[in-house]
């Protein structure tokens, strides 16, 4: 027996000897980054001790650098504490760091990784991802929130005036998690869990026992061959295993009362997370197929997440505040200053409100970055990790180690990261590479195995999680439906205590710095001083409130630690290798460009081809169509390589109104395409130029001079002429019973109109130089609809185009349209000339006074002048007739919605020889003939291509700057989400509905929105509504001889600026006699 025991010690030494040779060559061979040294086995676990792992881990990292490399137990670990670094990591190399490791504690909680914040980088965490930011997260979701949050936070600013009045301390810790918890279960799902209300005391115990869980050393995350024994041994895994089924029952019952068909109906359908989540779970309209335990894991994630963080970073601003009397002061001075006499700052005002905005960005900023303590064996550093103050911890190493400090928790390696620099490299430019989470056993159990998002590691899983909780959960429409509980409480939208401890931090800052206190209370009361509540809209005017809440996020954030990310491959972060790079980079641009593509957190999209990307998907005449049919596998944000060009495809109206309002100013330049650059004399046009101070000015003159209000009605009488002939073209017809061609009148209707506005001369069909007019016309409208492949390949492309012919056409169109041009300005500025009837009354009398007098900053020229009258044209003509041809086309074949047009304009005007614009007004349901035929058939299904200015985020993606941007409106217009029988005509849906068509409703914008919109657009609806309206008054309308209803074909399209049917619409017109019923 005794020699059986001593061959089994000797046989687990020798063992336990070659694990550690193992271990300690491995290192050695790799390029590792600096560190302390470790102990044997444990490695630098004995050092991670302080209660501030931050501060000790920047500690470290003030001596070895911003890269620390850590052994905690048999686990490699790297601190990451400068900018550079983070950049590095979190966006260079963002691919190779994106995932996150299984950890014990975030793998249960989150069913295994089923969430999004801890799920491993993989295909589950783009779907689940792509579900949370398309339906969770969105901007629209988040703003639906916004009451919840401005409730929650007036129902503790009246708590806090009780406090006022009796002269009482006032817990803002306590207030401020409260706040948090109640906001956020209230948009999660529709209830309450404040201090002293129903399962107040439950709901609480568990979330805090959650979070506990979550921030746990549990040993089998660094000794996975025998720490789960320690675990079982210390109660850990007991702990955790019954906080998770308690908060599974939790999350049961609640289920369990939403799918029950006889509960009582919610005031809001679907206006909660779990309404949100619910739904897709049945639907199952995205490629991952949601499950209950997917559900329990995101709404996890928001829990852990938003309750501590938004709370801690009040209360730390708070503090920061209380102990800088100056910031105070400012604070208050800003919000008052700006919103003294309103009772409530809500969210809107809180924009205006840029100091405060620079308290919250300041409150935590604390690393500098070194390369690891020495471990201990077999553990490594985890001995130093046992204090409960842990950023402060790491954050002292980091002072002596460096920026990015190594750890060694056990067997697992650890990563600390303290600075700006090296988490920018982490979190942005590495990001795919340290995107995933590490399974960890008390957040697993609690998140259901990584069920939810915050946990989940990175993959397909989180992806689809993080897709339902930004489309449905946290985008804006479902943050602002929340607003009303919010102004009782408040939401940070990452949870509970996170908000709640902002706020106390916030305050327990101002309390310590008597003068941002002032500061702060002066600039709210100075804006709302005489209002009961500040709501959301008014803390956006509150700049210094803002800044409060900055620098108290950047002296104590909500998260000192983040949740830790897990490195998806062996990758390297040494930037000296840019020197080499940097040596080779013209011969290897192309390559380096495909490359960043890649690795950055694009929106999805279809395979590309090497080389020329997705152009030969593009090959379908209806292109909205078919992106249209991309977006419906893809979701609302497609992105396409087009050639070297990036572009993105938006299908939604959430996506659009991001786009077009939110995120306007980063979305709203024009890219410099070879076409309309050229015709628009290199951009010296309004419609094409790109974004900046010449397209300001030139705005400026359009919006003052050419196309006000004034000036709009000034051309009135040319509109009504030009109406007012046709009418009389189409009698002739009448009487002789032939069919008339709509298509081409109006197309003459609308160029002849413009014509005369512009230069006060007519080129209708038949007139003088008529034919080559409508000849240049034509074929510059074909010009700017052409694709030039020197547009997506700069290299080469001009050649193709040379080749092909292109570049001859533009350049022979553009000197055709040009002295076209000049010899229409020169008539203008011939003093001999005969004198017209009104004098400066056309659009080139109106600019060439401009060029004349230099009244602008601008100094115009003659070929700023042709530019304008370019973008007149392209855009005015076709458009306006193409709307009215699809108008007649969707009432023909839609008897019931012809006879209510018709029996509404000839009710009011039966006895009236002609309808006028005034008239028009009268004639609500035409007008309601017209939105509907602009939702179903826009005049241009993709408005003009847009460009970023810069890099950006959207919808949860990163959008690289110089990206075309394609916004379908076409698509949006038949989007079920939006619309009842989406694919039906029906002008009735207009009815009494508030959506116009000026850009303020983003389910119908055939004109755009923003500062893109078309400028020119109450003269095309002034020329589309008094055209229909004459045209329905004055005649019946019936099919030729031999035609029925059913063959006019509106799926047959020809492709260009605004599409039309392939087929002109040719009916025949019957005169209505007054009086006929």
């Amino acid at each position: 027996m005794a020699l059986v025991l001593e061959f089994l010690i000797l046989s687990l030494s020798i063992f336990l000897l070659f694990l550690l040779i193992k271990r300690n060559r491995t290192p050695k061979k790799a390029c590792l980054p600096p560190g302390p040294v470790g102990l044997p086995f444990i490695g630098n676990l004995h050092q991670l001790g302080n209660s501030n792992l931050h501060e000790h881990l920047w500690r470290l990292s003030q001596k070895h650098g911003p890269l620390v490399y850590l052994r905690l137990g048999s686990r490699p670990a790297l601190i990451v504490s400068s900018a550079k670094m983070a950049r590095e990591i979190m966006k260079t190399r963002d691919l190779e760091f994106c995932s996150r490791p299984f950890l014990a504690a975030t793998k249960k909680l989150s069913y295994n990784g089923f969430d999004l914040a801890f799920a491993p980088y993989g295909d589950y965490w783009r779907e689940v991802r792509k579900i949370c930011v398309v339906h969770v997260f969105s901007s629209i979701r988040v703003q639906s929130f916004r009451s919840i949050r401005e409730d929650e936070v007036s129902r503790t600013i009246e708590k806090i005036s009780k406090s006022a009045l009796a002269c009482k301390p006032f817990d803002l810790t306590t207030e401020m998690v409260s706040l948090t918890s109640t906001a956020i279960s209230r948009a999660a799902f529709g209830k309450t869990y404040e201090i002293g209300g129903s399962d107040t005391e439950r709901f609480l115990e568990l979330l805090v026992e959650t979070q506990a869980m979550a921030s746990s050393l549990f040993l089998s995350d660094y000794f996975p061959c025998w720490g789960w024994l320690a675990d079982k041994l210390t109660g850990m895994t007991y702990r955790l295993e019954k906080n998770f089924e308690a908060f599974d029952a939790f999350y049961k019952r609640i289920i369990d009362d939403y799918l029950d068909p006889n509960r009582p109906k919610p005031e809001r359908e679907g206006s909660t997370i779990l309404d949100i989540l619910l739904q897709i779970y049945k639907d199952g309209s995205f490629k991952l197929q949601l499950t209950l335990d997917d559900i329990k894991a995101i709404l996890t994630d928001i829990f852990l997440a938003g309750t501590d963080t938004s709370a801690i970073t009040v209360n730390w601003a708070m503090a920061f505040l209380m102990k800088n009397p100056e910031a105070m002061r400012k604070a208050q001075e800003e919000v008052r200053g700006l919103f003294g006499n309103k009772g409530f700052v809500d969210e809107d005002d809180v924009q205006q409100l840029s100091y405060l905005k620079a308290v919250r960005n300041r409150t935590p900023k604390k690393a500098c970055l070194p390369p690891g303590p020495v471990g201990l064996p077999f553990i490594g550093n985890l001995h130093q990790l046992g204090s409960s103050n842990l950023h402060e911890h790491l954050w002292r190493l980091s002072q002596k180690h460096g920026p990015l400090m190594y750890l060694r928790l056990g067997s697992r390696p650890t990563l600390i990261v303290s600075s700006a620099k090296m988490a920018r490299e982490i979190m942005k430019t590495r990001d795919l590479e340290f995107c995933s989470r590490p399974v960890m056993t008390a957040t697993n159990k609690i998140t259901y195995n990584g069920l939810d998002l915050a946990l989940a590691p990175y993959g397909d899983y989180w992806r689809e999680v993080r897709k339902i909780c930004a489309v449905h959960v946290f985008s804006s429409i479902r943050v602002q439906s929340f607003r009303s509980i919010r102004e009782d409480e408040d939401i940070f939208l990452a949870g509970t205590d996170t908000s709640a401890v902002t706020v106390v931090w916030a305050m327990a800052f101002l309390m310590k710095n008597p003068e941002a206190m002032r500061k702060a209370q002066e600039e709210v009361r100075g804006l709302f001083g005489n209002k009961g509540f500040v709501d959301e809209d008014d803390v956006q005017q509150l700049l210094y409130l803002k800044a409060v809440v900055k620098e108290t996020m950047r002296l104590q954030p909500t998260v000192p630690l983040l949740i830790p990310r897990e490195t998806t491959k062996e990758c390297s972060i040494v930037l000296e290798f840019l020197i080499l790079s940097l040596s080779i980079f013209l011969l290897f641009l192309l390559i380096k460009r495909n490359k960043t593509t890649k690795k950055a957190c694009l929106p999805p999209g279809p395979d590309g081809l090497p080389f020329i990307g997705n152009l030969h998907q593009l090959g379908n005449s209806i292109l909205h169509e078919h992106l249209w049919r991309l977006s419906q596998k893809h979701g609302p944000l497609v992105y396409l390589r087009l050639g070297s060009r990036p572009a993105l495809i938006v299908s939604s109206a959430k996506m659009a109104r991001e786009i077009m309002k939110t995120r306007d100013l980063e979305f709203c330049s024009r890219p410099v395409l070879t076409a309309t650059n050229k015709i628009t004399y290199n951009g010296l046009d309004l419609a094409f130029a790109p974004y900046g101070d010449y397209w300001r000015e030139v705005r400026k003159i359009c919006a003052v001079h050419v196309l006000s209000s004034i000036a709009v009605q000034s051309f009135r009488s040319f509109r009504e002429d030009e109406v007012s002939r046709i009418i009389e073209n189409i009698s002739k017809s009448a009487l002789a019973s032939k069919p008339f061609n709509l298509t081409t009148e109006m197309v003459s209707l609308t160029s002849t109109a413009i014509s005369r506005a512009a230069f006060g001369k007519t080129y209708e069909i038949g007139g003088s130089d008529t034919g080559r007019f409508l000849e240049l016309l034509v074929e510059t409208q074909a010009m700017a609809s052409s694709l030039f492949l020197s547009d997506y390949f700069p290299c080469w492309g001009w050649l193709a185009d040379k080749l092909t012919g292109l570049t001859y056409r533009l350049e022979k169109n553009f000197e055709e349209f040009d002295a076209f041009y000049k010899g229409i300005i020169d008539d203008n500025l011939d003093p001999n000339r005969p004198k017209p009837e009104r004098e400066g009354s056309t659009i080139l009398d109106i600019l060439l006074q401009i060029y004349k007098d230099g009244s602008f900053k601008l100094q115009l020229t003659l070929d700023h002048i042709k530019a304008i009258l370019t973008d007149i044209f392209l855009a005015g003509t076709d458009t306006s007739a193409v709307t009215v041809v699809w108008a007649m086309a969707f009432l023909m074949k839609n008897p019931e919605a012809m006879r209510k047009a018709q029996e509404e304009v000839r009710g009011l005007f039966g006895n009236k020889g002609f309808v006028d614009e005034d008239d028009v007004q009268q004639l609500p349901y035409l007008k309601a003939v017209v939105k509907e035929t602009m939702r179903l058939q826009p005049t241009v299904p993709l408005l003009i291509p847009r460009e970023t200015t810069k890099e950006c985020s959207i919808g949860g993606y990163e959008i690289p700057t110089k990206t075309l941007v394609y916004v379908n409106v076409w698509a949006v217009g038949r989007d079920p989400e939006n619309w009842e029988s989406p694919f039906e005509f029906d002008p009735d849906r207009f009815m009494g509905s508030s959506i116009d068509l000026k850009g303020n409703d983003f389910e119908l914008t055939p004109f755009g929105a923003g500062r893109r919109i078309c400028p020119g657009i109450f003269i095309a609806l002034f020329t589309v509504e008094l055209s229909l309206a004459n045209l329905l008054h004055k005649f019946d309308w019936e099919m030729p001889s031999g035609m029925n209803r059913e063959d006019i074909d509106m799926n047959d399209v020809l492709p260009g600026i605004a599409p039309r049917m392939r087929d002109d619409l040719c009916l025949v017109p019957k005169a209505y006699a007054t009086g006929h019923k």
